[in-house]
């Protein structure tokens, strides 16, 4: 069992951890503007981003919070991305959005309304 940190102790089960459809279309533009400059490139950098999943369905809380959406909102640092999720201990680790920490995080943040997703 994990434990949430803060005013009310929370007691986690092992969270089931899902990519929401936000997430897996920053995904998918990724791979695409990767392979356009290095065939493998893309495949490989997604494949490593997907690996996250592993770690939070472990460890669901390492995330910092995220300082321009809801306190709930964690964000994980991978190369140049932020994967942005929420980790509830009910409902586990919903993934919404991987941003490239280059663009504006609110402007990348809304061109999808990702709020609504999670």
């Amino acid at each position: 069992m994990l434990h949430h940190s803060g005013s009310a102790r929370q007691t986690w089960t092992v969270p089931e951890v899902r990519w929401l459809s936000t997430a897996l279309e920053d995904l998918q533009e990724i791979k695409d503007f990767y392979e356009s400059h290095e065939e493998g490139l893309g495949q490989r950098l997604v494949r490593e981003i997907l690996e996250i999943e592993e770690r939070l369905s472990h460890f669901p809380l390492p995330g910092t919070v995220v300082p321009k959406l809801k306190p709930e909102h964690r964000q994980m640092l991978y190369g140049n991305y932020w994967i942005v999720y929420r980790a509830h201990p009910e409902q586990g680790v919903r993934i919404a959005g991987v941003i490239d920490c280059r663009r504006d995080f609110r402007n990348a943040w809304r061109s999808k309304r990702r709020a609504d997703d999670i």
